[in-house]
């Protein structure tokens, strides 16, 4: 006949089972966490650098920061993959602040820039979908964004833009900016005299749009940064143990 278990050794028994199965399990997990993060890394690689190679440089540069983390994940040790996403997290933060306090210097800068008679050639107002929240909160929004685009001669050379202003485009009234701005319409158009490439139809800076992104770069920098030094203060406790 059989011992029967007393409650203790049954769950001690269960308990043992549970961290037999996890032991076994764990190395299968985690070798398939190192293929999705693989994957993850082509996938944003193969995204970025389109985007990057397009125009879109910050869009493309972002998405291939988060390649490079997916590939530390993927290929390399627990802990380059922690000090990875500390420095995304720290790059990730520079970069907002330096492109926040660098679209508040060039919409400062064209206030004083060139002129020059341009025609418009797109003038419309399209149609973006925002959903938050889930479930009975869930709430969907459509904004009406103004899009113009512009054609230009400086010094006998043709230009194109699309860029009505360095603030935030959704912060403009759509049916307002694309009446003032019509297809075929005449317009001034201020370039940069170094850059003639660039222009713009309203010139002036966007002070709250430029501290929204350095906000967020700062406490971007202050997450990768805080969870730097409590990965090296962790690994310099172990050491001294």
């Amino acid at each position: 006949m059989k011992k029967r278990l007393s409650a203790e050794e049954t769950a001690e028994a269960f308990s043992d089972m549970i961290d037999k199965g996890a032991r076994t399990l764990r190395p299968k997990i985690e070798k398939g966490k190192r293929w999705l993060k693989r994957i993850g890394a082509v996938f944003f690689l193969l995204l970025g650098i389109p985007l990057l190679l397009s125009g879109i440089k910050w869009c493309g540069f972002l998405i291939l920061a988060v390649a490079l983390y997916f590939i530390a994940g993927g290929f390399f040790s627990n802990e380059i993959e922690k000090i990875a996403g500390s420095l995304l997290f720290v790059c990730g933060g520079l970069f907002f602040m330096v492109y926040g306090y660098t679209a508040y210097q060039q919409g400062l800068a064209s206030e004083n820039w060139s002129k020059a008679k341009g025609t418009v050639i797109k003038s419309e107002v399209a149609k973006r979908t925002r959903t938050t929240g889930t479930g009975t909160n869930r709430r969907t929004t459509v904004e009406h964004i103004p899009q113009v685009a512009y054609a230009y001669k400086v010094s006998g050379q043709s230009y194109q833009s699309s860029r009505i202003t360095f603030g935030a485009i959704n912060k403009l009234d759509a049916s307002e900016t694309v009446h003032r701005f019509s297809k075929g319409k005449s317009i001034d158009v201020f370039y940069d005299p170094q850059k003639p490439d660039e222009a713009v139809l309203m010139p002036g800076a966007d002070t709250t749009l430029s501290i929204v992104f350095i906000g967020i770069g700062s406490a971007l920098m202050v997450m990768g940064l805080m969870a730097a030094f409590k990965y090296f203060k962790r690994t310099r406790a172990l050491s001294l143990a």
